[in-house]
């Protein structure tokens, strides 16, 4: 497993491992009718918490339709949303009746917006408290997400995952 990006100081390199500590990669698995993974960066620790940020997943094979697998890609330290609080990806740049080049935002609903800057916002890391449970004599940390999905420390291995859209 090769993962090379930048990290900001003092951050360790995101690794796959067994426990929560820095640099660790968790990861989800959760969906009806579908199977959604969702990768986690590790940020920092104590003894009873951890803080993550969000990371992309990389697909490496198609396994059928609308399935693959994916495993862990480069951590998250920015929204996508810019000032307007409109996804960035609603910028762009088009040529207005002149023929110049403009940026524009095209607002949530394709309607005219007056952000002309893309502008993403830091992601703060959020902070989750560790799980620890004892199953056939080993302990296995994990972390509680939402009501529906918890994340443990990935091995490393791909993952499977299914989609509608």
């Amino acid at each position: 497993m090769t993962m090379t990006y930048k990290l900001c100081d003092g951050l360790v390199a995101p690794h796959a491992g067994r426990v929560i500590e820095p640099g660790a990669i968790l990861y989800s698995s959760w969906g009806y009718d579908q199977t959604n993974i969702d990768f986690y960066y590790v940020t920092r620790t104590t003894r009873a918490s951890c803080w993550t940020v969000p990371m992309s997943n990389r697909i490496t094979e198609v396994t059928g339709f609308m399935s693959e697998h994916v495993v862990a890609g480069e951590p998250q330290w920015f929204t996508s949303w810019c000032e307007c609080r409109h996804r960035v990806s609603n910028h762009g740049t088009v040529l207005n009746m002149a023929g110049d080049d403009y940026t524009h935002c095209r607002g949530a609903y394709g309607e005219d917006c007056d952000c002309r800057e893309v502008r993403p916002e830091p992601i703060k890391p959020t902070m989750h408290r560790i799980r620890r449970d004892t199953w056939a004599g080993e302990v296995h940390e994990s972390i509680h997400l939402t009501s529906y999905s918890s994340a443990w420390p990935w091995a490393g291995s791909e993952l499977y995952a299914s989609h509608y859209a």
